[in-house]
């Protein structure tokens, strides 16, 4: 069976967060959603790494 690499365990992580934020309201969403666009950044750069690995 062949392994989740990292990229694509934290990319369903942000993906749950994403959820999650869409069933809330008010300030917790604001809070869910700046640590969505903060959580991309590092995202991007597993991603980047990962294909210059390949």
């Amino acid at each position: 069976m062949k392994r989740i690499n990292t990229a694509t365990r934290y990319l369903l992580l942000i993906l749950a967060a994403a959820i999650l934020n869409r069933l809330t309201d008010g300030s917790i969403n604001l809070v869910i959603s700046i640590t969505l666009c903060l959580a991309l950044i590092p995202a991007a750069i597993r991603m980047d790494r990962e294909d210059k690995k390949e």
